[in-house]
Protein backbone atom coordinates (compact mmCIF):
# COMPACT_ATOMS: atom_id res chain seq x y z
CA UNK A 1 0.00 0.00 0.00
CA UNK A 2 3.02 2.59 0.86
CA UNK A 3 4.08 1.72 -3.05
CA UNK A 4 0.98 2.28 -4.69
CA UNK A 5 0.70 6.03 -2.49
CA UNK A 6 3.93 6.84 -3.03
CA UNK A 7 3.44 6.20 -6.78
CA UNK A 8 0.31 8.13 -7.09
CA UNK A 9 1.23 11.49 -4.77
CA UNK A 10 4.45 11.07 -7.49
CA UNK A 11 2.73 10.81 -10.47
CA UNK A 12 0.43 13.79 -9.40
CA UNK A 13 3.25 15.90 -8.39
CA UNK A 14 4.62 15.19 -11.67
CA UNK A 15 2.39 16.42 -13.53
CA UNK A 16 1.61 19.64 -11.35
CA UNK A 17 5.37 20.56 -12.17
CA UNK A 18 4.48 21.34 -15.49
CA UNK A 19 0.98 22.05 -15.02
CA UNK A 20 0.48 25.08 -17.28
CA UNK A 21 1.94 23.53 -20.55
CA UNK A 22 0.20 19.87 -19.58
CA UNK A 23 -1.40 18.98 -23.08
CA UNK A 24 -4.52 16.78 -23.95
CA UNK A 25 -2.14 13.65 -24.43
CA UNK A 26 -0.53 14.23 -20.99
CA UNK A 27 -3.32 14.42 -19.08
CA UNK A 28 -5.17 11.15 -20.66
CA UNK A 29 -1.85 9.19 -20.19
CA UNK A 30 -2.09 10.41 -16.22
CA UNK A 31 -5.70 9.65 -16.05
CA UNK A 32 -5.17 6.35 -17.45
CA UNK A 33 -2.01 5.53 -14.64
CA UNK A 34 -4.33 6.88 -12.23
CA UNK A 35 -6.60 4.59 -13.17
CA UNK A 36 -4.23 1.33 -12.99
CA UNK A 37 -3.17 2.31 -9.71
CA UNK A 38 -6.80 2.54 -8.46
CA UNK A 39 -7.20 -1.21 -10.02
CA UNK A 40 -4.14 -1.99 -8.42
CA UNK A 41 -5.95 -0.86 -4.73
CA UNK A 42 -9.20 -2.38 -5.57
CA UNK A 43 -7.41 -5.79 -4.97
CA UNK A 44 -5.74 -4.47 -1.69
CA UNK A 45 -7.78 -5.17 1.82
CA UNK A 46 -7.46 -1.92 3.49
CA UNK A 47 -7.36 -2.29 7.55
CA UNK A 48 -8.77 0.10 10.04
CA UNK A 49 -5.69 1.05 10.82
CA UNK A 50 -4.10 1.38 7.59
CA UNK A 51 -6.73 4.02 6.85
CA UNK A 52 -5.70 5.72 10.20
CA UNK A 53 -1.65 5.31 9.14
CA UNK A 54 -2.18 6.83 5.60
CA UNK A 55 -4.81 9.70 6.23
CA UNK A 56 -2.03 12.69 6.18
CA UNK A 57 -0.78 11.34 2.22
CA UNK A 58 -4.44 10.89 0.85
CA UNK A 59 -5.68 13.89 2.02
CA UNK A 60 -2.42 15.62 -0.09
CA UNK A 61 -3.53 13.74 -2.95
CA UNK A 62 -7.33 14.78 -2.64
CA UNK A 63 -6.14 18.06 -2.17
CA UNK A 64 -4.82 18.00 -5.86
CA UNK A 65 -7.57 16.67 -7.67
CA UNK A 66 -9.48 20.22 -8.15
CA UNK A 67 -6.65 21.74 -9.17
CA UNK A 68 -6.17 18.59 -11.98
CA UNK A 69 -9.87 19.04 -12.64
CA UNK A 70 -9.78 22.67 -13.25
CA UNK A 71 -6.68 21.86 -16.23
CA UNK A 72 -9.10 19.17 -17.64
CA UNK A 73 -12.08 21.69 -18.00
CA UNK A 74 -10.25 24.52 -19.20
CA UNK A 75 -9.10 21.99 -21.75
CA UNK A 76 -12.86 20.34 -22.61
CA UNK A 77 -13.22 24.03 -22.98
CA UNK A 78 -10.74 24.62 -25.45
CA UNK A 79 -11.57 21.48 -27.30
CA UNK A 80 -15.52 22.85 -27.65
CA UNK A 81 -14.33 25.78 -28.93
CA UNK A 82 -11.90 24.91 -31.96
CA UNK A 83 -14.43 22.47 -32.67
CA UNK A 84 -17.11 25.12 -32.49
CA UNK A 85 -14.69 27.29 -35.33
CA UNK A 86 -14.51 24.11 -37.20
CA UNK A 87 -18.14 22.99 -37.44
CA UNK A 88 -18.80 27.07 -37.85
CA UNK A 89 -16.38 27.09 -40.86
CA UNK A 90 -17.96 23.92 -42.47
CA UNK A 91 -21.46 25.27 -42.20
CA UNK A 92 -19.90 28.63 -44.48
CA UNK A 93 -18.04 26.78 -47.02
CA UNK A 94 -21.26 24.37 -47.22
CA UNK A 95 -22.93 27.40 -47.80
CA UNK A 96 -21.24 28.78 -50.82
CA UNK A 97 -20.52 25.40 -52.24
CA UNK A 98 -23.99 24.64 -53.40
CA UNK A 99 -25.41 24.30 -56.41
CA UNK A 100 -25.43 27.29 -58.39
CA UNK A 101 -27.31 27.42 -61.75
CA UNK A 102 -26.59 29.38 -64.62
CA UNK A 103 -29.58 31.20 -66.53
CA UNK A 104 -29.01 33.23 -69.86
CA UNK A 105 -25.95 33.91 -68.95
CA UNK A 106 -26.57 35.09 -65.43
CA UNK A 107 -25.27 33.86 -62.38
CA UNK A 108 -27.36 32.43 -59.40
CA UNK A 109 -26.38 31.89 -55.89
CA UNK A 110 -28.50 29.71 -54.01
CA UNK A 111 -27.41 30.14 -50.53
CA UNK A 112 -29.84 27.75 -47.89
Amino acid sequence: MDNLLIRLEKLSNDLLQHFQAVSFEELTSFMEEREAIFNEFDNLEVLPSDKIKYRDIVNRIVGLDPIIVTKMEQLKKEAEQELNKVTSGRLQKNAYDGEHHLADGIFFDKKK
